[in-house]
């Protein structure tokens, strides 16, 4: 790409492509709310996530109250300049936005795609002056869907510029690309819709998802983010949840027996499958914040050490096995340590509040080709520390009476937890000084 702006021009799928516009008579308008969050939202937010700069944005007369909810919305912090029109017919001189001094995206407005959609377009477009996306990824969506251009291939249509011309342009692209990680489909009817949100719910599978996540937690979360995506309920609010469903949790522990227990540690289990709400509802309704990045983390860590408390409670209250609450104490003071030292480290060296974002050399793409065999041995057995596995173990241990036992591998772990970040520590300060 040259060193111009990236802009975007968004227009009616009449005004873009030489074909009839497909489903007709199926069309949305682009305040529909798929997932809890309107067309125009998603297509708005997807480009300002791609690194547009820009939108030029045409708008139906009768849709004008759009504009207002899109200025008042605060997930949209780039620029958007709106321009309503009365017919299709009419054709306004909207080639005049096209300015000489930027690359520019054309996409149509019924268009329902990712962040990566553009992501992956603007990624081959080095050394083309013009990029048309061609290929059906969705069966009834057969027109193209976007268009990138250098302002070398525009800076020559002037002020001539007409629907003709861009139907000339589109057909002399220099190359014409298939997308082979991405997706995306026009809002023009109801299997593009039910397509579209199909894709958005598999997207929010992560590829960093434990083992429990990916085959069991996700499976539930999914539908429940489904559902809530409708609703008011805020991912903040989820954090929130996980909160008071921990009370409830390790009261029914502290009750001790048999079924209590098992009640407790079931709770705690529904409690690992809440917890993927919260991020899956940010994901669907762009609702990121640092804030709920840090209410999220904050909320986790007081589950894991009430967790811990209550177990070692529960066990000095049946004094059966005293050893046991020396191993429940030294958890809870390696967490008094551990908590601190992950956030202090988050604080000075990252721009998050997840804990995810402290760069563990064996949480690396690579590390499993490490040349230290403990970075491999870690990158190797890194699943058993996330809090999803971790969880899953408290749940069937209660299954099988043995849930006091934690105290023992936790011990063992919170020690290992405890080195790998004060490790991690040192290294960042030496990093940073040199």
């Amino acid at each position: 790409m040259q060193n111009n702006s990236l802009k975007a021009l968004v227009i009616p799928p009449q005004w873009f492509c030489e074909k009839k516009v497909e489903c007709e008579n199926e069309r949305v308008y682009p305040g529909y709310k798929l997932l809890g969050v309107s067309l125009i939202i998603r297509q708005l937010r997807g480009l300002q996530d791609s690194g547009v700069e820009e939108v030029e944005y045409y708008l139906p007369e009768k849709y004008s109250y759009l504009e207002t909810q899109c200025r008042a919305d605060k997930r949209i912090s780039l620029k958007v300049n709106f321009t309503t029109y009365t017919s299709l017919m009419e054709a306004p001189s909207w080639y005049e936005k096209i300015s000489p001094d930027s690359d520019w995206l054309l996409l149509r407005q019924d268009l329902i795609a990712p962040s990566k959609y553009w992501k992956e377009m603007l990624s081959k477009s080095e050394g083309k002056d013009s990029l048309l996306d061609a290929g059906s990824i969705h069966q009834r969506l057969n027109e193209e869907n976007s268009a990138y251009y250098k302002s070398d291939a525009i800076k020559e249509l002037g002020k001539s510029f007409n629907l003709e011309d861009l139907r000339k342009l589109n057909a002399s692209a220099e190359s014409r690309i298939t997308f082979e990680n991405s997706w995306r489909t026009t809002a023009c009817g109801g299997d593009n819709l039910k397509f579209a949100e199909r894709k958005l719910l598999n997207d929010l599978r992560k590829p960093i998802d434990g083992i429990i996540s990916r085959t069991i937690n996700r499976n539930i979360s999914i539908p429940i983010s489904r559902l809530l995506s409708h609703t008011s309920v805020t991912p903040n609010m989820a954090s929130g949840s996980t909160v008071v469903i921990t009370i409830f949790g390790v009261w029914a522990i502290a009750q001790g027996g048999y079924w209590m227990t098992l009640l407790g540690a079931f709770l705690y289990q529904f409690l690992s499958i809440i917890d993927g709400v919260d991020g899956e509802l940010a994901r669907l309704k762009f609702q990121f914040s640092k804030y709920g990045e840090w209410f999220d983390t904050i909320a986790d860590d007081i589950c894991n050490f009430l967790l811990f408390a209550t177990i070692t409670y529960s066990v000095w209250q049946s004094g059966e096995n005293p050893t046991l609450v020396w191993f429940g104490l030294f958890t809870l003071l390696n967490y008094m340590f551990i908590t601190p030292l992950m956030y202090s480290y988050i604080i000075k060296y990252t721009d998050s509040g997840d804990v995810m974002s402290i760069d563990f050399e064996f949480n690396k793409s690579d590390s499993l080709g490490d040349d230290r065999w403990y970075i491999r041995l870690l990158a190797k057995l890194k699943f058993m520390v996330k809090r999803d596995f971790f969880i899953f173990t408290c749940f069937m241990m209660a299954v099988f009476g043995v849930l006091h036992y934690l105290l023992y591998l936790s011990a063992v772990f919170s020690l290992g937890i405890l080195i790998t970040v004060a490790t991690q520590h040192i290294m960042k300060m030496i990093e940073t000084k040199s």
